[in-house]
């Protein structure tokens, strides 16, 4: 048993099997876990815009939660991926979100996430989630501009629908 879980580990093939496939590591899955944003930075000011830079992340068949750090003017400093989660949850801390922010000297932020069955409605956590990183923001001086959640062909914006306060001075 130790030698077939070491020949497994090893990537080593058997005899009469196939080699096993290695685990890939997280920097080798994707080129999307973070994009800084070259000049001209992207202006970020409507959740129409957001929806637009989110498209290459429509299509993921798990949750996956991104922020984007901006400056004062809304122009994007960089996308972060933070947390990719199961089928139908993503759990992320208030620290996750803004350590990116905090790192990068940002005004404020966009947190998004994808709804991969295709309902962008927000659900109860994404609700209460959403309280508690304007409350987190807060503490920080770091504006909430939006949580948009975003499906397939459609998105949700949070900050439109009235969950996240106007005051963003």
């Amino acid at each position: 048993m130790r030698e077939l879980a070491l020949s497994y580990l090893n990537g080593k093939k058997e005899a009469g099997r196939r080699a096993p496939r290695k685990p890939r590591p997280a920097y080798l899955l994707s080129d999307k876990l973070m994009t800084v944003y070259e000049t001209p930075r992207p202006k970020l000011s409507d959740p129409g815009r957001v929806y637009k830079h989110l498209e290459d992340l429509k299509d993921e068949n798990r949750e996956v939660m991104v922020v984007i750090c901006v400056t004062a003017q809304n122009r994007g400093i960089l996308r972060e991926i933070i947390h990719i989660g199961l089928v139908d949850q993503c759990n992320v801390s208030s620290r996750e979100l803004l350590k990116p922010a905090i790192l990068n000297s940002a005004s404020g932020i966009i947190i998004a996430h994808n709804h991969p069955g295709g309902n962008p409605s927000p659900s109860e956590a994404d609700i209460t989630t959403t309280k508690m990183i304007e409350s987190a923001c807060t503490l920080f001086n770091i504006r909430l501009l939006d949580h948009v959640i975003f499906a397939h062909d459609a998105y949700f914006s949070m900050q439109a629908a009235g969950f996240i306060s106007e005051d963003k001075s």
